[in-house]
């Protein structure tokens, strides 16, 4: 039994593809703009969504210190933000373009199969460094809560 299972283990690593030599064989955006599916040139197949890929662009504009010169701000109120275009950079990467404008980032096949792989540790990670840090995920509308609207009555 031992070996055959070493027999197994060896026959599946020839059918892996390493992550440096990973591609994106289709690319699709449902009408909604919410989601990016990719099949990977391993067949798997990932669902990405577009609040995931806006809030880790590796875009140098996305990596900005803080208001008071601490750190890197995590970026955060995307959670609305739609896919507007995506287009294809070289055989290595896709471009993405946003709702809110954001057009500077050019995700890797590598980093978009990582963003894949990894999602549940790492949106764990984000959602306690929002915390951390008093943000949201969702858009700020300067409207607190359960606010009363008040109207002003010229007439009074």
């Amino acid at each position: 039994f031992f070996f055959e299972a070493m027999a197994f283990f060896r026959a599946l690593r020839l059918f892996q593809t390493p992550l440096d030599k990973i591609q994106a064989l289709k690319v699709h955006i449902p009408k909604d703009k919410n989601v990016l599916q990719i099949t990977f040139s391993n067949n798997e197949q990932a669902c990405l969504s577009s609040e995931w890929l806006r809030v880790n662009s590796l875009a140098a504009d996305q990596r900005m210190p803080g208001p008071s010169g601490e750190g890197i701000q995590p970026v955060f109120g995307k959670a609305n933000v739609k896919i507007q275009s995506v287009k294809p950079v070289g055989n290595y990467a896709l471009s993405v373009t946003f709702s809110d404008k954001h057009n500077t980032g050019v995700y890797s096949y590598k980093h978009l199969y990582q963003l894949h792989k990894e999602k549940p540790q790492r949106m764990r990670q984000y959602i306690e460094t929002l915390k951390a840090h008093g943000l949201s995920r969702f858009p700020r509308t300067g409207k607190k809560p359960g606010a009363k609207k008040i109207v002003h009555d010229p007439t009074e």
